[in-house]
């Protein structure tokens, strides 16, 4: 169970106390495995903890329910990696990475050898944008800070997309994909293996309704045993659903959402 809570205030002024003190827990066991040189996985480092695990180190402030929550939410604003990397495909343990936008905050060439360990000291240079809270002072309730944008000078402006990341093979029908796809790791990659896989608007059509319907399973909704998009292409995994061709003229299957 910890004791002081830390988080950066970038962070919690855009997403939220809550979701902030969790993503700094995150990024501390991110950096603590980095240093140790292990839980590597496509390109970054992840901490893991079953739902249980979580409870208990931040007892007595989240209900379980409270945690499922917060992960999602953090999920949902693309500041958290959910993936699974168990070796027992029976394992309920999730693994958590921060996502580029954390770890850009949290500027972690410099921080890194600071991360692993436990400092309470407030006010040093390096722990400019950081400040400690005791645990009573966060509210039980995740949906009740509301998430406050960046305004005027000191909001950052969205980075182009590199001319890797944008497909030539229907470049309208890979956004639409990217857009309803769970995971949002290695779009450079996804949009290769889209060009290699050159898919005809039928297919594209069977890939759309294949994943709605993949999107309602019990462990996508839980947000396990989900692939990286470009592993879904190339792996065909639309497939795994049977759907036969041709598919019925119903429109746009990519806009319709399915339901969860």
């Amino acid at each position: 169970m910890i004791q002081t809570l830390t988080c950066r205030m970038e962070i919690a002024s855009a997403y939220g106390l809550d979701c902030a003190v969790f993503m700094h827990h995150i990024v501390h066991w991110a950096m603590k495995n980095e240093a140790e040189g292990q839980h590597f996985h496509d390109g970054r480092y992840w901490a893991y903890s079953s739902y249980a695990g979580l409870v208990r180190w931040f007892s007595p402030l989240w209900s379980i329910q409270q945690v499922k929550r917060l992960v999602a939410k953090c999920k949902d604003a693309g500041i958290l990696l959910v993936g699974d990397y168990n070796e027992d495909s029976k394992s309920r343990t999730n693994w958590y990475a921060p996502s580029d936008e954390i770890l850009k905050v949290y500027a972690l060439q410099e921080l890194a050898p600071g991360m692993v360990r436990n400092r309470t000291k407030v006010g040093s240079e390096s722990d400019q944008g950081r400040f400690e809270i005791e645990p009573h002072k966060i509210n039980n309730n995740i949906n009740t800070i509301p998430p406050i944008a960046p305004q005027g000078a000191e909001a950052e402006e969205k980075p182009k997309r590199s001319p890797k990341s944008i497909p030539k093979h229907k470049p309208e029908r890979f956004e639409a994909f990217w857009a309803a796809y769970p995971r949002g790791e290695a779009r450079s990659e996804a949009v290769r293996e889209w060009d290699k896989l050159k898919a005809d608007d039928a297919t594209l059509d069977a890939m759309a309704l294949a994943l709605r319907e993949q999107l309602k399973s019990e462990m996508w909704r839980e947000g396990k045993g989900i692939p990286y998009a470009v592993r879904w292409l190339r792996n065909r995994r639309w497939e795994d659903t049977g759907l036969k061709l041709p598919l019925p003229d119903t429109g746009d299957y990519w806009a319709e959402d399915p339901e969860r």
